[in-house]
């Protein structure tokens, strides 16, 4: 045990070290926090768009600090999975990313648009059990940008900077594994059947950054799946409005 923590911190500045300290330790705990509102307050009542703004702003203020880690210590893009010019497995994800996007999002409508009376009201007491997710137009919109800053930021942290961190100690497969469990614990909040799902997705995620080695394709997969709570948050709007 001494020497693999050994392995895994050495050669590594203070600022990694803080960076590495937010998915495992401040985000679970956070995520815990908000377990604990979730349990207080009613779905109607919940402060759905302060949640929104206040995550966007934290993941944007953790891609800043990200970005001002690498460039000050000069490390190239490249080993965050952000490869420039994008390499051929790069630009074949991007286009299985796009393909995912017209089918899932024709999907989710087609399936939506077939549901009865009863599938409608058993979608939104679903909808309104996981209280985070938008139960308003309003929330649909906002949640929209909110999708995009997580598939942004939490690829960046949870594959990107922990691949970067974990790899050479731990080798690839390791670290697959290790992110996976790191990202379920930062959505803790979900519940454990929630952690355990989302556990699965960043499985399924880091494998395909693994074999791809680019990041960009996998944020725009993260971000995909977050939308679609923006569609069906919009449609379930608007059959309670009539």
């Amino acid at each position: 045990m001494h020497t693999l923590l050994a392995a895994l911190f050495d050669g590594h500045e203070l600022g990694d070290l803080a960076v590495l300290a937010l998915p495992v330790i401040a985000m679970p705990l956070l995520s815990l926090r908000l377990r604990r509102v979730f349990a207080k307050t009613d779905a109607a009542s919940f402060p759905r768009l302060f949640i929104y703004a206040r995550s966007m702003a934290a993941q944007w203020l953790l891609v800043v600090c990200i970005a001002v880690l690498w460039l000050t210590r000069h490390r190239p893009l490249a080993a965050l999975g952000l490869d420039v010019p994008l390499s051929m497995p790069g630009k074949a994800g991007l286009l299985v990313a796009a393909l995912a996007t017209v089918l899932l999002l024709g999907f989710v409508m087609r399936s939506l648009s077939k549901l009865d009376a009863a599938g409608r009201a058993k979608l939104a007491a679903k909808l309104d059990a996981s209280k985070i997710a938008p139960r308003s137009r309003r929330e649909a919109v906002v949640f929209l940008p909110v999708s995009l800053t997580a598939g942004v930021a939490e690829e960046l942290l949870y594959r990107g900077f922990l691949f970067w961190f974990l790899v050479p100690s731990v080798g690839l497969a390791a670290a697959v594994v290790a992110s996976a469990v790191i990202f379920g614990l930062g959505h803790l909040y979900q519940g454990w059947r929630g952690t355990l799902s989302t556990a699965a997705v960043g499985l399924v995620l880091g494998a395909l950054f693994a074999l791809s080695g680019s990041l960009w394709w996998i944020m725009a997969l993260h971000a995909l799946i977050d939308l679609q709570y923006c569609v069906v948050g919009w449609k379930v709007a608007a059959w309670r409005a009539g």
